[in-house]
C-alpha cells in the first residue's frame, strides 16, 4: 500500500509539472520575448552600419536560442508523458500483483503450520487431539453437562477399542484427563479402573519405547486409586533397568499414596509399608537415590513411617 501511494504521488507530481511546462510553452508562443517583437523607435537619424550589423546579429542569436529552448522543452514534456503512461500501466497491474503476492505468502504460512503440526503429531501422537478440538471445546465441557457426558462416553469407548492404534487410544486417555482438569475435579466418571487397566495392559505390550514411556507417564498421574496400579509400579521397580522409567514408577507409587490419604486408609497404609520396604532394603543405590528425590526430606519419610505404623 505504501508503494502504491508513493507511485500515485509521483504520477501526480509529473502531471503537474507537465501542465506547468505546457502552459509556459503556450505563453512563450503567444508572447515572444525576443528583440524582433519590439517596435523600432521612430527617428530621423539613420543607424550606423556597424549598429545595424550588431542588431541583426543579436536578433539572429536570440531567435536561435529561443528555438533550441522550445525544442528541448517539448522533448522533455514528451519524455514525461511517456513515463506517465508507463506508470499508469504499472498502477493498473500493481494491485492484482499485490493480492497474488499476499495469497502466496498465506499459502506458505499455511503449509509451514501444517508441517509443524505433522511434526508435532509424529513426535507426540498421543497429544494430536489438541489440533482437532473445536475452539469452544473447553467452554462447552464446563457449561454443557450433556455434551461433557457424551464426549466422556465416546472417549472411554476409544480407549477400550483394541482395533485402534495405541496412539489413538492413549490420545483418548489424555483427552479424558484434560477434561477432568478443565472441570477442576480429582476424578472423572469415565476415567475409571477399566480404562486404566486397559492402559496397563497396553503398556506391557507396546514395542514402541517412546510411546510406552509416554503411556507410563500418563499412568503415573492417573486419578484412579487401585492396588493393581501400585502392583504394576512395584513390578517396574524390579524389572526395569532404565532409571527414568523407574523414576516414573516411584512417582506413580507416591501419587497413589497421597491420593489415598482421604478415602482409603488401608490402601494408604499398605502403600507406605511397601515403599519403605523397598527404600530401606534395596542395595541398588540408583533406586535409593530416586526415592530420595521423591521423598525430598526427613519430614516426608517420617510421614510414611507414621502412616505405616512404624
Amino acid at each position: 500500500m505504501q508503494k502504491f501511494v508513493a507511485i500515485l504521488a509521483f504520477v501526480f507530481s509529473l502531471i503537474s509539472l507537465s501542465v506547468s511546462l505546457n502552459f509556459a510553452l503556450s505563453q512563450k508562443t503567444a508572447h515572444p520575448t525576443d528583440i524582433t517583437s519590439v517596435e523600432p523607435t521612430t527617428t530621423n537619424v539613420a543607424p550606423l552600419a556597424s549598429e545595424a550589423a550588431a542588431e541583426k546579429s543579436v536578433q539572429h542569436t536570440t531567435i536561435n536560442l529561443d528555438s533550441a529552448d522550445t525544442q528541448a522543452l517539448k522533448n522533455y514534456v514528451q519524455n514525461l508523458e511517456h513515463r506517465i503512461k508507463e506508470l499508469e500501466q504499472l498502477l493498473v497491474f500493481q494491485q492484482p500483483a499485490s493480492e497474488e503476492f499476499k495469497n502466496k505468502v498465506f499459502a506458505i504460512i499455511e503449509e509451514k503450520q501444517k508441517l509443524e503440526m505433522d511434526k508435532m503429531q509424529k513426535e507426540n501422537p498421543i497429544y494430536s487431539f489438541y489440533s482437532e478440538l473445536p475452539e469452544d471445546y473447553e467452554f462447552k465441557i464446563k457449561t454443557d453437562p450433556e455434551y461433557a457426558e457424551q464426549v466422556g462416553k465416546e472417549l472411554k469407548q476409544k480407549v477400550l477399542n483394541e482395533s485402534l492404534t495405541p496412539a489413538e487410544r492413549l490420545a483418548a486417555i489424555g483427552q479424558l484427563q484434560m477434561n477432568m482438569y478443565a472441570l477442576n475435579r480429582n476424578e472423572l466418571e469415565h476415567l475409571d479402573y477399566e480404562v486404566v487397566d486397559s492402559m496397563i495392559k497396553m503398556t506391557n505390550r507396546l514395542d514402541d519405547e517412546k510411546l510406552r514411556v509416554q503411556a507410563l507417564e500418563m499412568l503415573s498421574h492417573t486419578p484412579v486409586i487401585d492396588v493393581r496400579i501400585a502392583r504394576q509400579f512395584k513390578s517396574m521397580l524390579d524389572k526395569e533397568s532404565n532409571d527414568y522409567v523407574r523414576s516414573i514408577a516411584v512417582d506413580g507409587l507416591m501419587s497413589q499414596f497421597y491420593q489415598a490419604r482421604q478415602n482409603n486408609a488401608d490402601y494408604r497404609k499398605q502403600l507406605a509399608l511397601d515403599i519403605l520396604n523397598v527404600y530401606e532394603n534395596t542395595t541398588d543405590k540408583s533406586l535409593q537415590n530416586l526415592f530420595n528425590l521423591h521423598l525430598g526430606d526427613e519430614e516426608r519419610l517420617n510421614d510414611l513411617k507414621k502412616v505405616a505404623g512404624l
